[in-house]
């Protein structure tokens, strides 16, 4: 072994667990940052999920207010303009305003459709689900 490489061995040997604790040190920096940056991004997170929950909650007090409003609104037309106006909306929504109507006030109102509308409408709200021959509207 010449003196130089006996040198370069000598200081590598010296200079490794300095190292090593350096590196150790700089990795336990590294990942303690990016704990605080995902700590960060979680409570964001958070944040933008409360945020949405709320939107949801008033969307669906809106919703349920509009819903009331139109079944007020249909319970107290003629049966035969209700009816009309069911003809032409989706079977889906037709439905759930008949569902939510007087039994008397929703069996007036399919009286004056036409036979097959009130049959497939019937048929939907007796069974829950889509009745044949009609397309789902969403």
């Amino acid at each position: 072994m010449t003196p130089a490489t006996g040198d370069a061995a000598r200081f590598c040997a010296n200079i490794g667990d300095a190292a090593t604790d350096a590196r150790v040190a700089w990795e336990a920096r590294t990942l303690k940052d990016l704990k605080s940056e995902v700590e960060e991004k979680t409570a964001a997170l958070d944040a933008k999920r409360q945020e949405l929950e709320e939107l949801v909650k008033q969307r669906d007090a809106f919703r349920k207010l509009a819903e009331e409003t139109v079944v007020n609104i249909y319970a107290k037309m003629r049966p035969e303009a209700a009816a009309a106006q069911l003809a032409v909306i989706s079977p889906e929504t037709a439905a759930a305003v008949l569902i939510k109507l007087k039994a008397r006030v929703a069996g007036a109102i399919l009286a004056e459709m036409d036979a097959p509308r009130a049959a497939s409408l019937t048929a939907l709200i007796s069974s829950g689900s889509q009745p044949e021959g009609e397309a789902r509207t969403e």
